[in-house]
């Protein structure tokens, strides 16, 4: 079944929270002024970065200026397949950082979303909080444990979307309430922002917005890990422990692992 390719601007960018929805045609994004499809202005003016296209229900993506754009932290090669939960990353115009777009998908039938078998396959997909998806992360959480001494390499995005989820399903039966700029910076301000949704789509875009956020920090952390900037990626850990809120969940211990590691 044919999908949309939904990619979020990340944080730490004048674009952060804007949404780039990728349809038909071979759509590009790049600077302003590039002729691109989507004009990003956090990114170097006049330079068309990515290229994509989609191939029935799968998404791939091509870079166009060389060396400058990675995917997961790592180069892009000649044709990079997308799956939900994968990270792109631009340089910044004022050199001072990257932009980070986070991937995920939407299927369409009949005006309304809903999932694809191949997109639980590909990688993680926010469901919202069907009663499905609580039980897939019930068994993953169950099934697939960190060893001692792992240091989480297991702990992928999917898992990591998955109870993050499922996190935000425990309601607290408060009244929602509004939130300081719009946006949920706790698990228990998540729930209430949740519980003031007025339907079900809005409430899938806030768990999704959310858990994508935990994916896309605790993806940052371990790369501030590798380059040894230890005082920047303890930050990133403490953001993680401080988002999934519960600290008895494997997220939430992989990143306490870590900050004892850096410690």
């Amino acid at each position: 079944m044919p999908r949309n390719l939904i990619l979020t601007v990340e944080h730490g960018t004048a674009s952060t929270g804007r949404k780039l929805t990728l349809s038909d045609g071979r759509p590009s994004i790049g600077g302003r002024g590039s002729g691109a499809t989507h004009e990003l202005v956090d990114v170097p003016a006049g330079l068309v970065y990515l290229q994509f296209e989609r191939s029935e229900d799968d998404w791939f993506v091509e870079e166009v200026t060389n060396g400058a754009a990675r995917l997961n932290d790592g180069p892009l090669r000649r044709t990079n397949k997308l799956a939900a939960g994968n990270v792109l990353t631009l340089p910044r115009s004022d050199q001072t950082g990257a932009v980070q777009l986070s991937v995920r998908f939407k299927s369409e039938r009949a005006g309304f979303t809903m999932p694809t078998a191949r997109e639980f396959m590909d990688g993680p997909y926010f469901y919202g909080l069907a009663l499905v998806c609580m039980m897939i992360a019930g068994l993953l959480f169950l099934a697939i444990q960190d060893q001692p001494g792992a240091g989480g390499e297991g702990l992928t995005p999917a898992i990591i979307e998955e109870e993050v989820i499922a996190l935000l399903r425990d309601e607290t039966g408060e009244v929602a309430r509004d939130l300081p700029g719009g946006q949920p910076r706790t698990l228990q301000e998540a729930r209430l922002a949740l519980r003031g949704a007025p339907d079900a789509e809005t409430r899938d875009r806030i768990a999704a917005d959310y858990a994508s956020e935990v994916i896309v920090l605790m993806s940052e952390a371990r790369r501030l890990e590798r380059m040894r900037l230890y005082d920047e990626a303890r930050a990133a850990y403490s953001q993680v422990v401080t988002r999934v809120g519960d600290l008895d969940a494997r997220v939430s211990q992989t990143a306490l692992q870590a900050l004892n590691r850096l410690n």
